[in-house]
């Protein structure tokens, strides 16, 4: 079963740890992703070894069910959001500080941040690629 077009994720499912409002297209991912494979300067995953090489993170909801790599990916995820080709929010199956990080300086630096939330398994587990998703704080 998927989440309906249109379905709103807030609060009640999950865990907001970067509070916000974004809605965009949901890509979710089909491994977990290295952020060092994304390219900062068009926001495409280019790991060839990556179920969704090619696809393009910039301004969609990305679900990720687990981040490889280590604190580097941090950077990657920074510059995108300087360059404006960073998701428009990310819904994640567990805890993922790097992302978080790369928020908060973003917010910091260059005003510009995006929404995080760790979702139920439940919830994470019904997410599909194609739905329109709209991220609320409440």
């Amino acid at each position: 079963m998927s989440i309906p077009y249109g379905r709103t994720i807030s609060g009640a499912d999950g865990r907001i740890v970067v509070p916000g409002r974004a809605a965009g297209v949901a890509l979710v991912l089909g491994a977990p992703l290295s952020l060092l494979c994304v390219r900062p300067e068009d926001g495409v995953i280019d790991d060839v070894h990556h179920p969704d090489q090619g696809q393009s993170v910039t301004g969609r909801v990305l679900c990720l069910p687990a981040t490889r790599g280590g604190p580097a990916s941090t950077g990657v995820l920074l510059e995108c959001l300087r360059r404006g080709t960073a998701p428009a929010a990310m819904l994640l199956a567990e805890d993922e500080p790097a992302v978080v990080i790369s928020c908060l300086v973003g917010r910091e630096l260059y005003d510009k941040s995006m929404p995080v939330m760790v979702l139920r398994r439940e919830t994470f587990a019904v997410l599909a690629t194609g739905t329109r998703i709209e991220f609320v704080e409440s």
